[in-house]
């Protein structure tokens, strides 16, 4: 079958009439049509310079670092050796209709009134409920998030004005959630105000408790990771200081499961590398009174356990004493202090 052929002008091909004449004469033909690709001028093409990548990333790293209100290390010094009680406070929920809120606001007040008696924030301090997490959640929440945001801030601003915190360690969950979905920092608003004198660790980060003759390091958790026991309340903490700190801790204290331990065990073996530490759990608020919290039920078949929990620390005597009770850490602490200043009486008559 012959190839049908189509006129196509010579300057479809590019040629002029000249070209096109010399093209036939040689015995080109032009019946059968090829396409024509143009000449493309100015493609952008994709460069990048991976030098100005690596500096964007390192300036972006560094904005992040010095925007962040935690850091992993933190230390307190004392003027002197007189004793001192932290008291492990997490798990508050405040604003859910589960949490007994006149507990912790007497418990709040009692602490204010103890000389020496600290606080040390252990994360979850408002229950922050956002739909984007719970959706359901919302429905036990007796105010909304940010109400409760500006609530609790103004109690740990006045308990910082007072001298009475320590510390505070950060948690990806409550306060991390408006983080996860939108990027702003809980954590910021609730600690990030003019006069803070408190350090706040991330999450595991230790607190050098400096004393003139002695010095305590605190290792505080919210969640504590592999190592959870729902039999043996302080497992996972004993289990963190022995494998991933090196047992360099002498109070490790951890929240998050709403249920309250306090001990203190022998930790090493053989004369001179044995030392006592204290291992806590901190209870919560959420479901200790009439309203028991279901999200406890539902996970370890009982409700929470009432928080509080606190260690004395004794310098002069390089003795630690833990307390499971609120009121027994408030009273230990009230008759070590009058103890120590007794000693600190006498000995000045005695002087004179």
């Amino acid at each position: 079958m012959a190839e049908i052929g189509r006129w196509i002008p010579v300057e479809a091909y590019g040629l002029t009439e000249e070209q096109a004449q010399e093209f036939q004469m040689g015995g080109g033909n032009f019946r059968k049509w090829e396409h024509f690709t143009p000449d493309f001028v100015g493609t952008k093409a994709q460069t990048l310079d991976v030098s100005e990548v690596f500096r964007l990333i390192g300036e972006s790293q560094k904005v992040f670092r010095e925007a962040r209100i935690s850091q992993p290390e933190g230390e307190v010094r004392f003027r002197n050796d007189l004793p001192i009680t932290p008291f492990f406070i997490g798990d508050v929920h405040f604003g859910s209709i589960y949490t007994d809120h006149e507990k912790f606001k007497t418990f709040m007040q009692r602490i204010k009134e103890c000389p020496n008696a600290f606080v040390v924030w252990m994360s979850n301090l408002v229950d922050n409920a956002i739909p984007a997490q719970y959706p359901a959640e919302m429905l036990v929440n007796a105010i909304p998030p940010d109400k409760q945001v500006v609530a609790m801030r103004k109690i740990i601003e006045e308990m910082n004005a007072a001298g009475k915190v320590l510390a505070a360690v950060t948690s990806a969950c409550h306060e991390g959630w408006v983080f996860r979905h939108t990027g702003q920092d809980i954590n910021a608003l609730l600690f990030g105000f003019p006069d803070r004198h408190f350090p706040v660790l991330e999450n595991g980060g230790r607190l050098h408790l400096k004393f003139p003759s002695w010095e305590r390091i605190v290792a505080l958790y919210h969640g504590v990771g592999p190592f959870e026991s729902n039999f043996n309340e302080t497992h996972a903490v004993r289990q963190m200081n022995r494998l991933r700190l090196n047992m360099e801790a002498d109070i490790v204290v951890a929240a998050h499961k709403h249920f309250a331990a306090a001990e203190q065990v022998y930790e090493g073996n053989g004369e001179g590398h044995i030392k006592p530490v204290v291992y806590i759990r901190s209870g919560c608020f959420k479901g200790i009174s009439e309203t028991h919290d279901l999200w406890s039920i539902g996970r370890y078949a009982s409700t929470g356990e009432v928080g509080g929990q606190s260690v004395t620390i004794l310098p002069s005597l390089k003795l630690m004493d833990e307390h499971l009770d609120f009121d027994v850490g408030i009273l230990a602490q009230e008759c070590h202090l009058g103890r120590a200043i007794g000693e600190q009486e006498g000995l000045k008559m005695g002087k004179n």
